[in-house]
C-alpha cells in the first residue's frame, strides 16, 4: 500500500505541475476540454481512494453531506455558470467591483442552494415518476387515435 500511495503522490505532483503548462492541453481552455495534465491527479486520487481501505478519505467520502453533494452534483455543474453570470451582472449593474475570491465565496453557496432546490423540487419528483410508464402510456394513446 505504501508503494501505491507513493506512486499516487508522485502522479499528483507531476499532474499539477503539468496542468499549468500551456502546451499540455487537448484543446483551447475556453472549450472546457479536459487537460492532459489533470489525468495525473485524477489517477493519483483514484489510487489513494482505492488503496486506503477504510482510511480518512473513505470516511470523508462516506459522510452524508458529501454523499448528498454527490447526489446534487449535476445541478452544481448545471447551475454554476448561470449563478456566476447573475452575480457578476448584478455587481456590474450596481457599479460594484468584486474581488474574484469574494465572487467565488458568493457563487459557491448560491449554486449549492439552487442545486439542492432543483434536486428536491424538480429532479426527485421526476425520478419518482420513472418506471410508471406515464410517458409510454400517453404515447400509445396518441398513436391509437
Amino acid at each position: 500500500m505504501g508503494l501505491a500511495i507513493s506512486v499516487g503522490a508522485m502522479a499528483l505532483v507531476h499532474g499539477l505541475d503539468r496542468f499549468w503548462l500551456p502546451e499540455d492541453y487537448l484543446c483551447d481552455i475556453s472549450t472546457g476540454v479536459l487537460f492532459l495534465g489533470l489525468l495525473g491527479p485524477l489517477f493519483a486520487s483514484l489510487l489513494l481512494v482505492v488503496h486506503t481501505g477504510n482510511g480518512p478519505i473513505i470516511r470523508l467520502l462516506e459522510w452524508s453531506p458529501i454523499r448528498y453533494l454527490g447526489r446534487v452534483s449535476y445541478g452544481l455543474y448545471l447551475y454554476h455558470w448561470p449563478v456566476l453570470a447573475a452575480v457578476e451582472m448584478t455587481a456590474t449593474r450596481r457599479g460594484i467591483s468584486i474581488h474574484p475570491i469574494i465572487t467565488g465565496l458568493t457563487v459557491f453557496p448560491l449554486t449549492i442552494i439552487v442545486a439542492i432546490l432543483s434536486f428536491e423540487f424538480i429532479e426527485r419528483p421526476l425520478l419518482a415518476l420513472k418506471g410508471r410508464g406515464i410517458w409510454l402510456n400517453s404515447a400509445r394513446r396518441e398513436t391509437a387515435t
